[in-house]
C-alpha cells in the first residue's frame, strides 16, 4: 500500500456534484499539482477537513473547473492514509480530466472496493464494517440501510464480541477448574452459566429483530432446508446401515456353507492328488480301443499345447520388454528398464495389456502440462500395440500349428464369447482339431488339401 490510489467515487453519468477521491503517501503533493486554492497556500499547508475553494487543473495546467477540496491526514481518515476529495461539477468531462491529471501526478486508478479494502488492513474497520460498506450501498429499502449502518458503526461486532466473550468466560472458568482442582478458583454456579447464556440469546434475538423482513424469510428458508437436508442424510444413513446389517446377516449365514465347501474341496483335492495314478487307470480302463488312444493323445496334446503357449506368450513379453526399454530409455524416463519389466509383465493381460498403464501415464503427463512426454508416451504405446497385433498371431499360430488369420480369429472370437479362457481355449482346439485331423483320428478336411495350400504358400 505504498502507491497512491484514485477514482471517482460518484456515479457515472452528468449530475450537480462530482466527486474524485484519492488516498496515500503521495495524497498531500498530488493535490498540489492539480488544485490551486484561492487563498494562495497550497493544499498540503490548508487546515485539514476543512473545505477550501480553488481551481482544478488538468494535465498541462489549465483550468478546467472551479471547485471544493479537503485533506484528511492519516491515520484518522476513511482508509488510515492521507485522504483527499475533489468535489466538482458533475460533469464526466470534468472529472475524467481531474482524474487523467490526478494519474500525472503519481496516483494509480483504484481497484473496486480497495479504499475500503485498504481501510481494514489499516484498522480502522473490522471485516464486518467492510462488508456493511457494501450492504449500505446496495440497500434496497430503509430497513436494510439503517441496518448496514449500525453494521457500520460497529453495533454487529460490539454484539458478537460480547456473546463471545461471555461464553469464553464460561469455558475458561471450566477449563481452570477441571485443569486445576487444587487451586483455590471458585466452581462455576449453574445460575451464573444461565445468566450468561440468557444474555447471549437477548442480545442474538435483538439482532434478529433488526434485520430485514426479506432476509428473515430467507434465513427461514434457509433453516428449512437444512433441516429437510438432515433429514435426507439420517434417512439414507438408515437405509445403508440397514443394507450393511443385510449383507453382514447374509454374509454370516453363508459363511458355514462356504466353509464346508472350502473343507471338502481342500480334502477332495488331498485324495486326488494322492491317488492320482489309480484315477487315471481307471478312467482309462473303463475307455476300450480307439477311444481310450483319443483320449491319451487329446491329453498328451493338449499339456503340450499350453506349454507352447506360455512359451510364446513369454516370447511376446520379452519382445514387449525390449521395445518399453528401448522407449522409454529414450523418452528419458527414470528407472526405463524397471518401468518396462512391471509394463511387461502386465502385458499378459488379455484386455488391458500395455494400454493399462500407458493410456493413464498419457493422460496425467498431458494434464499436468508436459504435453512433449505425454506424446512420446503415446507414440511408443501405438508402435508396441502395432507390432504385438502383428507378431502375436504369428508366434502363437506358428508354435501351435495354425495360420496367423485363423489364430487372430479365433482368439478374437473366444475372447468375444467366452472372455479370457476363449482367448486361450479356442486356439487351442483348433489347433486340437487339426492335429486330430492330421493323425486321421477325425476327418473334417482332406489332408491333401491342406499339403497343396501349404505348398502354394510357400512357392
Amino acid at each position: 500500500m505504498s502507491d497512491t490510489i484514485a477514482a471517482i467515487a460518484t456515479a457515472p453519468g452528468p449530475s450537480a456534484i462530482g466527486v474524485v477521491r484519492l488516498s496515500g503517501p503521495g495524497t498531500r503533493s498530488a493535490l498540489d499539482r492539480v488544485f490551486r486554492p484561492k487563498n494562495g497556500r497550497p493544499m498540503s499547508r490548508q487546515e485539514p477537513r476543512r473545505l477550501v475553494l480553488g481551481d482544478v487543473l488538468d494535465r498541462e495546467g489549465r483550468v478546467i473547473d472551479s471547485a471544493l477540496a479537503v485533506l484528511f491526514p492519516g491515520p484518522g481518515s476513511y482508509t488510515g492514509q492521507d485522504c483527499g476529495e475533489l468535489q466538482c461539477h458533475g460533469s464526466p468531462v470534468v472529472l475524467d480530466a481531474a482524474l487523467d491529471a490526478l494519474f500525472a501526478a503519481g496516483a494509480r486508478q483504484a481497484q473496486g472496493g480497495e479504499f475500503t479494502r485498504r481501510a481494514f488492513l489499516n484498522g480502522r474497520m473490522d471485516l464486518l464494517q467492510a462488508e456493511a460498506v457494501a450492504d449500505l450501498i446496495d440497500a434496497e429499502t430503509a430497513q436494510a440501510a439503517h441496518n448496514a449502518v449500525g453494521q457500520l458503526e460497529g453495533a454487529l461486532s460490539r454484539t458478537v464480541t460480547e456473546i463471545y466473550d461471555g461464553l469464553m468466560a464460561i469455558v475458561s472458568r471450566f477449563y481452570a477448574v477441571v485443569d486445576y482442582p487444587d487451586e483455590d478458583i471458585g466452581d462455576l454456579q449453574r445460575e451464573d452459566m444461565l445468566d450468561t447464556l440468557r444474555r447471549s440469546e437477548d442480545r442474538l434475538e435483538e439482532l434478529l429483530a433488526k434485520l430485514d423482513p426479506s432476509l428473515m424469510s430467507a434465513l427461514q428458508e434457509l433453516q428449512s432446508q437444512l433441516l429437510n437436508m438432515l433429514w435426507q442424510l439420517v434417512s439414507s444413513l438408515s437405509v445403508v446401515l440397514v443394507g450393511g446389517v443385510s449383507i453382514a446377516t447374509s454374509f454370516a449365514t453363508s459363511l458355514p456353507g462356504f466353509l464346508i465347501r472350502l473343507l471338502l474341496m481342500v480334502i477332495s483335492t488331498f485324495f486326488i492328488a494322492v491317488d492320482y495314478q489309480k484315477i487315471v487307470r481307471f478312467c482309462l480302463g473303463c475307455l476300450q480301443g480307439s477311444t481310450r488312444n483319443l483320449v491319451l493323445q487329446v491329453k498328451a496334446y493338449v499339456v503340450g499345447t499350453l506349454f507352447v503357449c506360455i512359451r510364446s506368450y513369454a516370447l511376446i513379453m520379452s519382445i514387449t520388454f525390449v521395445e518399453l526399454s528401448v522407449g522409454l530409455t529414450l523418452i528419458g524416463v527414470n528407472r526405463a528398464i524397471l518401468v518396462a519389466l512391471l509394463i511387461a509383465i502386465f502385458d499378459i493381460l488379455p484386455v488391458l495389456g500395455t494400454g493399462g498403464i500407458m493410456i493413464p501415464w498419457v493422460i496425467l503427463s498431458a494434464l499436468g502440462g508436459d504435453l512433449p512426454h505425454a506424446f512420446a508416451l503415446l507414440v511408443l504405446y501405438v508402435i508396441i500395440t502395432v507390432i504385438r497385433n502383428i507378431i502375436e498371431p504369428r508366434i502363437v499360430g506358428a508354435q501351435i500349428g495354425l495360420h496367423p488369420v485363423l489364430t487372430l480369429m479365433s482368439m478374437f472370437v473366444g475372447n468375444h464369447l467366452f472372455g479370457i479362457v476363449g482367448l486361450f481355449g479356442l486356439p487351442i482346439l483348433l489347433s486340437l482339431l487339426r492335429y486330430l485331423n492330421d493323425n486321421g483320428t477325425i476327418s473334417l478336411f482332406p489332408a491333401s488339401a491342406l499339403g497343396r495350400a501349404d505348398t502354394e504358400t510357400s512357392q
